[in-house]
């Protein structure tokens, strides 16, 4: 199974933080400067990019608003944690803020 981030913020966080995008998906014809930086982060890690029509980028994102831009991450690159596996493995000594609000 395919796995896919949505919207402008985590795309950019995936980016930067060198998760293994596979493709930016960007919505044809959506202008704006931060969908530009992303074409220009994903040109500079020599990831591929499409323009797709609106339908299929909602179609990719399983109706989680994308604001334009969608990544295709490589099959099986996100680890599963549970909660605790979380809490476990952060790291303490950089004592880490944790914000859980409901």
């Amino acid at each position: 199974m395919t796995q896919m981030i949505a919207g402008i913020h985590a795309v950019k966080h995936a980016l930067n933080a060198g998760e293994p995008v596979d493709e930016l998906l960007v919505e044809k014809g959506k202008k704006h400067p931060r969908i530009n930086e992303l074409i220009h982060l994903a040109k500079k890690a020599g990831i591929r990019f499409s323009f797709l029509p609106k339908a299929a980028l909602d179609r990719h994102a399983d109706g989680v608003p994308h604001q334009g831009v969608v990544a295709r991450l490589v099959s099986g690159s996100l680890q599963k944690l549970s909660f605790t596996e979380w809490l476990d493995a952060l790291d303490m000594e950089k004592a880490p803020l944790v914000l859980l609000l409901d």
